[in-house]
């Protein structure tokens, strides 16, 4: 299912248990909530040059320049010396709130004092940390046996040796303007132990007076994250240790307020930014905590402008606004409301109405150029699937799946209306929904599908995209006669039919040769439910099934390449294997559509 811990002839330390859930850090990064530090594994430049596989430190990084360039890999990479001047094999095992490094020397402990002080300490080894500089970077001791790294746009890094102390090579070149690489080693006392701590701050990072004892880092953040596991609702016990590491992978991306982020949200991974319609998903993955499901629902709305829209992502240090993201939150907050009942009351209705009243009227104005109340798309990236078929003609073009989030949002701002007392906007709100919906069914549907049309003049696009068929996700909300419709064509295996996911597009064959395609979880999440409360209960549990399956086998991703239906293991890109795998997203989808299947295995 997942890399768990190999095992060698290694000194353990013991804390670690046969039964604790255990991860690999090639999965997942080595993290904790609220923390935008994190550890995982990969091949750096070590001091001499060579390229090998080390633990990499990192904070979230990316490229902000005009003329983008290379993203460092780390800040630091990190590996296990003995005697001060040999490197030795090393394994790894982490559990939440612990990373071990273990060799048949000795080993090392990681854990997060907090958000900011990430805490280290072994016995019978040391490490080395070795940073490639670029110009401005800097190593500065502070003469109390402490060392400060300053790096462009990541913050300062203050190492402080508790136990035993600092080894460090790193000189001054002037006429190169600026430092050499750095090389900084924690070097045992004569017990052969050590302990280290690393500050990260914005600027001027400090040491503290004292610190907590290791095993009281360790207790806090065990705790925190199993506080956290209890949010999400009970899967099928098939799926019950891949929860704990989708839970996990979810805890680890939830970041605290920084720079210009003004409130806790989630990000995409640990390298990445926080967009916006992710929040949703995750609003609609934690069950037991209406208080937080609001506050994710609400945090990308922090950023809403004058007019209404909202930007596609942000991070600590940049909003891209270049174009947003679909409107997905009506679907969300239709599922959230009728999951927590009574318990979404009208004081957290009150905190979401306007923000979504704004939301909504923006796609329906400033995303309607030709002013005949149907709203388009301006740009790619405003549907989720940046390079749809929908706009091969061109923008602005009016898509079916728009006009279905539309039609939910407006339903979702009734239903929120009505529970504030506003029985006449409740109505109004109805009223807009159902109108939407008539224009999706009336001009959109051709019989056999959902078609696209450029604004303006009309024009039809036709395409072979799962996305003609996404207003399924309206459920028994659509006439009879096109829930059946798109129910058979979903069926159909020469279409989208795999048992491990609809395809995102027709199933194809080149030259005679199968060309796999691609299983989206954005696809599998709105098409299950709409297909399973409009009576096509067996399809959707079906799909639903494998493609619960799928993430069992390859873990949580974005998605998975199709298999081949021969049998033969799937060609797979390095983008499909790899991208969003373990994220935050693939994460919350994996555990919405879990809970949904145990959901309805008890109906």
């Amino acid at each position: 299912m997942y890399t768990v811990y190999t095992e060698r002839k290694v000194k353990k330390s013991g804390k670690i248990r046969d039964n604790d859930f255990k991860f690999s850090i090639k999965d997942v990064p080595f993290s904790r909530k609220f923390s935008l530090l994190f550890i995982n594994e990969g091949i750096a430049p070590c001091e001499t040059g060579a390229e090998r596989k080390q633990l990499l430190f990192s904070r979230l990084l990316r490229s902000y320049n005009a003329v983008p360039k290379p993203v460092k890999p780390c800040l630091f990479s990190m590996r296990p010396m003995y005697n001060n001047d040999r490197s030795i094999p090393y394994v790894c095992v982490a559990i939440p709130s612990m990373l071990e490094i273990d060799t048949e020397y000795g080993y090392a402990q990681v854990c997060f004092e907090n958000k900011d002080v990430i805490r280290i300490r072994g016995k019978g080894i040391g490490l080395r940390f070795y940073s490639k500089f670029e110009q401005g970077e800097s190593l500065i001791p502070r003469l109390d046996g402490t060392y400060q790294f300053t790096f462009e746009m990541a913050g300062e890094y203050l190492f402080v040796p508790i136990k035993g102390r600092l080894d460090v090579d790193c000189d001054w070149k002037w006429k190169q303007g600026g430092w050499k690489d750095a090389t900084i080693d924690i070097i045992p006392d004569e017990n052969g132990e050590f302990e280290l701590a690393i500050h990260y701050a914005l600027v001027d990072a400090e040491r503290f007076d004292t610190y907590r004892t290791f095993e009281e880092c360790v207790e806090d953040a065990q705790r925190d994250y199993d506080e956290w596991y209890a949010l999400y609702p009970p899967v099928p016990r098939k799926y019950a240790d891949l929860k704990k590491l989708a839970a996990y992978s979810i805890w680890i991306c939830y970041v605290a307020p920084s720079g210009i982020l003004k409130d806790n949200i989630m990000l995409f991974d640990k390298t990445n930014s926080a967009f916006s319609w992710h929040q949703a998903y995750h609003a609609m993955a934690i069950q037991n905590n209406v208080d937080l499901s609001v506050q994710l629902m609400k945090c990308m709305f922090d950023y809403q402008d004058e007019y209404g829209e909202i930007p596609d992502l942000v991070d600590d240090q940049y909003i891209n606004i270049l174009a947003t993201k679909p409107p997905f939150h009506g679907f969300a907050l239709l599922y959230m409301m009728e999951r927590y009942g009574d318990k979404m009351t009208a004081e957290h209705c009150k905190i979401l109405y306007e923000p979504m009243v704004k939301w909504y009227n923006w796609w329906m104005t400033l995303r309607d150029t030709d002013n005949d109340g149907v709203p388009q798309y301006n740009h790619g990236c405003e549907s989720g699937m940046d390079f749809t078929q929908m706009l091969k003609k061109g923008v602005p073009a009016e898509c079916p799946d728009l006009i279905a989030y539309l039609v939910l949002l407006a339903e979702a701002i009734g239903k929120m209306a009505k529970k504030m007392g506003m029985e006449e906007e409740a109505t109004e709100w109805q009223k807009r929904s159902e109108k939407l919906l008539d224009v999706l069914i009336n001009e959109f549907w051709d019989g056999e599908k959902f078609i696209a049309r450029l604004s303006s003049s009309h024009e039809i696009i036709e395409f072979s995209e799962v996305e003609a068929l996404m207003p399924m996700m309206l459920g028994s909300r659509l006439p009879q006669d096109i829930i059946d419709k798109i129910a058979k064509t979903l069926a159909d295996p020469e279409k989208y039919y795999t048992h491990a996911g609809f395809r995102s597009a027709p199933k194809r064959y080149v030259d005679g040769k199968f060309v796999p395609s691609y299983l989206l979880g954005f696809t599998q999440i709105k098409m299950i439910p709409g297909l399973y409360e409009a009576g096509k209960k067996e399809l959707a549990r079906d799909v639903l099934q494998g493609f619960l399956d799928m993430n069992l086998e390859k873990m949580p991703r974005f998605g998975y390449t199709e298999p081949d239906p021969s049998g033969k293991p799937a060609e797979e890109s390095e983008f499909a294997a790899t991208f969003g795998k373990c994220s935050s997203l693939a994460s919350a989808i994996f555990i919405v559509l879990a809970s949904y299947l145990e959901e309805i295995s008890k109906k």
